[in-house]
């Protein structure tokens, strides 16, 4: 068994935060159904990985250790819909707590502030 640590301090503050971020280049491809479809979802994946690649460290940099938890909890690509359509949609549920302190709701919030502050640093938009 190992030790895991908890909070002296319960109250978590739960919040969600979604962003468009603008797709690769296809360069202008024409689509065709079914091989398309496969080539899409992988790349949609592959953006997937080198956002979080970039969006942790920025949560972490962003609102400290008061962080437990993030989790993408949707995407939204409207190329399957319009495929010129260059952007994909993506929402992150971050949960705040703190293990030392108590943390209230206008400090989750200040914290929540920041994080959108430094995502459209990144160049994303918020939605």
């Amino acid at each position: 068994n190992t030790f895991k640590q908890f909070s002296l301090f319960p109250s978590r503050y739960v919040h969600d935060v979604s962003f468009w971020v603008d797709k690769p280049s296809t360069n202008g491809a024409v689509r065709q159904e079914d091989e398309n479809d496969k080539k899409n979802e992988c790349i949609e994946k592959e953006l997937q990985e080198q956002i979080e690649l970039q969006f942790f460290p920025l949560v972490r940099q962003m609102c400290g250790d008061s962080v437990v938890s993030v989790d993408c909890i949707d995407v939204y690509s409207p190329s399957k819909i319009s495929p010129n359509y260059g952007r994909i949609s993506y929402c992150y549920r971050v949960v705040y707590m703190s293990c030392d302190l108590p943390l209230g709701s206008s400090e989750a919030h200040v914290m929540q502030q920041r994080l959108r502050e430094g995502i459209q640093l990144l160049g994303w938009k918020l939605r």
